[in-house]
Order: C-alpha cells, then sequence, then structure tokens
C-alpha cells in the first residue's frame, strides 16, 4: 500500500481547503489533523506529539509521510525528532521553527471578523480558540529537533510568503537530508493559494519516501 499521508495543519489556515487537496492524493491514503485536534487545552508541543504518535498507533500508521504546515511543523518536525523511525519522509510547508511574540502578534492581527489569510468565511473558525494556541506557540523551539530528523524531507514556502523565506531556508540548511523549494505565486496557504502545487509537492516527498527502506531499516 502507498504511504500515508499525515497532514498537520496550523491554526488559522482553511482547515477545509487543505482537506479538499488532502483527499485528491488518491491513490495514497491521507489523514488531516488540526492541531486543535491534538490538544483540548494549552498547546504544548511535546504533549501534541505524543498524541499524534497515540493517533498514529490507533489508526495502525505505522511510517507516515509527514506534512506538516505553518505552526503544525512544530509537532510534526517534534515527533520526528523524537520518533525517528517512524517518518518515511516529511514535508514541512512555511515552517515556524521558533514563534516570538512580534510574530504571534501578527497571526492575532491575521485574526480579525475579516475573512483572511486562508480563513473562510464558510468555515466555522474558534478565533479564540485559535488565538489561544497561537499564544501558546510562542517561545516553542523546534530547531534543536531539525538535525535529529533522519528522514529525508522537503522544506518548501510560497515565493510571497516573505516572512518564511528565512525559516524555510534555514531549516533545509540543518536537516540531514532535506531539499529546499519556493513555490511561485503563491502566500502562506498553498491549499488556497495554490492547490495545483500541492500535488507536486507530495510527489516530490512521496519520490523521497520510496528512496527511504519500508522498515526504517
Amino acid at each position: 500500500m502507498d504511504p500515508q499521508i499525515v497532514c498537520l495543519i496550523g491554526p488559522g489556515l482553511s482547515a477545509a481547503a487543505w482537506r479538499d487537496v488532502v483527499d485528491e492524493m488518491a491513490p495514497a491514503p491521507a489523514l488531516s489533523v488540526t492541531l486543535s485536534e491534538l490538544v483540548e487545552g494549552d498547546l504544548d508541543v511535546d504533549a501534541a506529539a505524543d498524541a499524534l504518535r497515540r493517533r498514529l498507533d490507533e489508526a495502525q500508521v505505522r511510517r507516515p509521510v509527514l506534512v506538516g504546515v505553518s505552526l503544525g511543523c512544530l509537532v510534526a518536525a517534534r515527533f520526528a525528532a523524537r520518533c525517528p523511525d517512524r517518518p518515511r519522509a516529511v514535508l514541512l510547508w512555511a515552517p515556524v521553527l521558533h514563534p516570538t511574540p512580534v510574530r504571534t502578534y501578527m497571526a492575532h492581527k491575521i485574526l480579525n471578523p475579516n475573512p483572511v489569510g486562508g480563513l473562510s468565511s464558510s468555515e466555522t473558525v474558534d478565533r479564540q480558540r485559535i488565538a489561544r494556541i497561537l499564544g501558546d506557540a510562542t517561545g516553542a523551539d523546534i530547531r534543536d529537533d531539525l538535525p535529529l530528523i533522519t528522514a529525508p524531507a522537503v522544506v518548501a514556502c510560497g515565493q510571497d510568503d516573505l516572512a518564511h523565506h528565512r525559516p524555510t531556508e534555514r531549516a533545509a540548511n540543518v536537516l540531514p537530508d532535506a531539499e529546499h523549494e519556493i513555490v511561485d505565486t503563491c502566500g502562506h496557504d498553498i491549499a488556497v493559494d495554490a492547490p495545483q502545487a500541492f500535488p507536486r509537492l507530495i510527489e516530490q516527498v512521496l519520490s523521497r519516501a520510496a528512496e527511504s527502506p519500508p522498515d526504517g531499516g
């Protein structure tokens, strides 16, 4: 069976749009998860990584292709570093390596009553919940996790997402086995801005997964 794609979606992005593009990844089975599904209270990256491991165990997903999106990269990287034998390959999209108060403040500004920044007016969005997750993420740091991720990786962001160009390049340089990509005419949320580009990235990371031994050894 093709590798299971597990997509961790950061808060404030369009979960519906991401589920649409992930569901179109047939024939590879896929699962999309939001951070709020992993944690009931305050966001703790270690606790979220443990919750992800339990969810994968319950679903009998042994070696997924792990996709982290924005703040979802915090949990994806922590899980991949703590369980290096689990991911077949890793895709980090617009990674947030070390959320700062300034970055969190800007994210809060995006979460206003108008549907911007990937939030869809057709979705029911718990803005207070998202704001709390963003606040909890301040101070989290995965920079020391990246060198411990042994799975082949692709690190990418949108050409118009200038704030994430440097973190994306840094992550690609630190990961032991990574490719670096910039997607043209795309902002922060590829599922909304350039959904047609996401399958290409998935094909790229699946190709890298095919190079990884299926049993981790």
